[in-house]
């Protein structure tokens, strides 16, 4: 990377996804990078390069998807499950829920493999997609925030980082108490006493809100600039 920026003047972005807070290489790359993408806050400054924060974002989409029956259910959750560790408290919400009867179905490796390339028709086939933030994690927001609403998805969400996500309450998403099953289970009783026209508009919304803003079109054309 350092011999092309020299030879040719190549412009050269590092994608930075590591939340931990320490710098894993904390040396001088300047001679090799221009520019560092972050989707978190942590100091980065021994590289001495740029940084700009650059979350997860949603794919470009024209338009809302059809839906898919097969991929049909009451409140949808993908990612891991039972792994512990910094995901203990959202196992504990899951479980709860699992024993609440909403119709909870998990999409992840063990249940029909990675769904990320089936986003765009899983958004619109769940009645809602379930999402939980880590606030101890400094800028990171969870990549559910973008990635489903910006599909034309209901989200139901605890953290969605309003003040960069742009995103209201009960327009873009629908809220819940952190870690608190009943809060959820309340949350979906009140989206499902909406109309299927108030369910689709907030569907639209919570779309071109995310395609307008949270788009790698979006974040791509930030990072070149």
């Amino acid at each position: 990377c350092a011999k092309a920026r020299r030879k040719y003047g190549t412009r050269v972005l590092l994608h930075d996804g590591d939340v931990k807070a320490p710098t894993r290489h904390p040396h001088d790359i300047s001679a090799a990078v221009d520019l560092a993408l972050c989707n978190h806050r942590h100091d980065r400054s021994p590289w001495r390069v740029p940084t700009i924060f650059w979350p997860y974002a949603c794919f470009p989409q024209d338009r809302i998807a059809p839906s898919d029956p097969t991929l049909a259910c009451g409140l949808a959750f993908t990612g891991q499950i039972g792994s512990g560790g910094i995901y203990s408290a959202r196992d504990r919400l899951l479980g709860a829920l699992g024993a609440a009867d909403v119709g909870l179905r998990f999409f992840n490796a063990l249940n029909g493999g990675n769904t990320l390339l089936r986003t765009a028709e899983l958004a619109v086939s769940a009645d809602a997609v379930l999402g939980m933030g880590r606030p101890e994690s400094p800028g990171w927001i969870d990549t559910r925030v973008f990635q489903y609403p910006g599909a034309g998805a209901i989200l139901i969400h605890d953290d969605v980082a309003p003040a960069y996500s742009g995103m209201i309450p009960w327009h873009h998403f629908v809220p819940y108490g952190s870690g608190n099953a009943e809060s959820v289970v309340e949350a979906l009783g009140r989206l499902r006493a909406m109309t299927a026209e108030e369910r689709r508009t907030l569907r639209e919304r919570a779309f071109a809100h995310g395609q307008e803003r949270h788009s790698y079109v979006a974040r791509t054309i930030e990072a070149l600039a």
